[in-house]
């Protein structure tokens, strides 16, 4: 039985992964042509738009929608995910109100301080929304074993998101086509995981006020804990790209978020397609009363065989890359990468994981560490730019911060997956 789970887990992850390298193949085709269509200073105020893209759009519905996998019945799943849609709409419109105070009080120019290019935060709630919706699809498709489908929006959203970032750069200036084009790209995946619940009417009659007041209760504990958790984590992750514009300056923001990305690239590829059957998989053997540590350890173990020839690759070989591949104007980059690529090596196998603190026993857990994660990245930005740190000092700052938080992360994990284990 256990290898049939294996077996199953394996067949759902290639799945996945294979969607996702399709989704792949049109951004790292088009890297090389947006450098050319947009500048590094576009793609570091884009990087702010991203930044607050990404903290927002992961937390405005609650973090209910990853509890939409945990729930035995599927009347509690649908009622969670209603639940996770209201509160996503209701906080991007607040998120709309607020910018539009800050429209009509404030000299938002000025405000931003980065260059005349400020109007995309218009269209933050917007892309905020698109993006929260993303999470709940993906979760909620997760649950119903949805993987062809999920990997489909995948390859949807990527060829969304790469002609209209092409497009766009002839019908705007700055980085409009950037933003517009993440939003686009978003509403595409969007409309093809939505299709597998919408069909299902009896599934969606069972949705009613009654049944979300009470699931809404009884997993109280992700808005609660989970939620302020999770959006100190990403503002953590997405810290660099608020701070290095201040360390350094625009362009050079824009060579780490191209940086960035590329080394996210695994991740995007076969980090997240593990995870999330890694957690499906958990919680179901967990519900059947089975061991959870073999699946960890066998899933550790593929985790590092994938990240230690890519770190190593990207060490030695990142400046040379990102010459021939983006120009000489983007070498900076490929120098930025070479020490992205030492975090790469522990945060992979690490966050691919990490999932598992969202079951609702190890949530206080996981919000303890977050906020441990928190504080001390702003401690090392905040003594960056009171000391005047030079950039690539900071960089070795950096790495050296992140082995240590995530080594005690990886500690929390194993610990977590030994309770399961013993109450079982």
């Amino acid at each position: 039985m256990y290898k049939s789970s294996l077996s199953s887990f394996g067949k759902n992850v290639l799945t996945l992964t294979i969607g996702s390298g399709l989704a792949q193949i049109a951004p790292i085709l088009i890297s090389p042509i947006l450098v050319q269509l947009y500048s590094p200073e576009d793609f570091g105020i884009f990087a702010i738009f991203f930044a607050l893209t990404s903290i927002f759009g992961t937390t405005v519905n609650g973090k209910y929608d990853i509890a939409t996998v945990i729930p035995k019945k599927n009347t509690d799943a649908i009622n969670l995910a209603a639940v996770s849609l209201l509160l996503s709409v209701f906080l991007s419109f607040i998120l709309s109100l607020i910018i539009a105070i800050i429209f009509i009080f404030i000299d938002i120019k000025s405000f931003f301080n980065y260059s005349n290019d400020y109007l995309w935060i218009i269209g933050l709630p917007v892309a905020v929304f698109f993006t929260s919706l993303f999470n709940l699809l993906n979760y909620f498709n997760t649950r119903l074993e949805k993987y062809n489908d999920i990997a489909k929006s995948k390859v949807y959203k990527s060829i969304a998101l790469a002609f209209s970032q092409i497009g766009l750069s002839f019908l705007t200036t700055g980085m409009s086509g950037l933003a517009i084009g993440t939003i686009l790209s978003n509403l595409s995946a969007n409309i093809k995981l939505a299709q597998n619940i919408i069909k299902d009417k009896s599934l969606i009659a069972k949705v009613t006020f009654r049944d979300m007041k009470l699931v809404a209760s009884e997993y109280k504990i992700y808005p609660l804990y989970s939620n302020p958790a999770s959006l100190l984590d990403i503002a953590t992750l997405q810290m660099p790209l608020f701070f290095i514009i201040k360390i350094s300056s625009e362009a050079t923001n824009g060579y780490f978020f191209l940086a960035s990305r590329i080394i996210s690239i695994p991740s995007a590829l076969i980090g997240r397609s593990i995870s999330q059957v890694f957690f499906q998989q958990v919680s179901k053997l967990e519900s059947q009363g089975r061991k959870c540590m073999p699946l960890l350890i066998s899933t550790i173990k593929k985790l590092l065989m994938i990240a230690l020839p890519i770190a190593t690759i990207l060490f030695f070989g990142a400046p040379f890359l990102f010459e021939l591949v983006f120009g000489k104007a983007w070498l900076e980059a490929g120098e930025i990468a070479k020490y992205l690529s030492l975090i790469f090596l522990i945060q992979f196998p690490v966050s691919s994981l990490s999932n598992i603190l969202s079951l609702k026993e190890f949530v206080k857990r996981a919000t303890a560490w977050k906020i441990l994660y928190f504080s001390s990245s702003l401690i090392l930005y905040l003594v960056t730019l009171t000391l005047n740190l030079d950039l690539y000092l900071f960089l070795k700052l950096y790495v050296i911060h992140e082995y240590f938080l995530y080594s005690i992360y990886m500690l929390l994990i194993v610990k977590s997956v030994l309770q399961i284990d013993r109450e079982i």
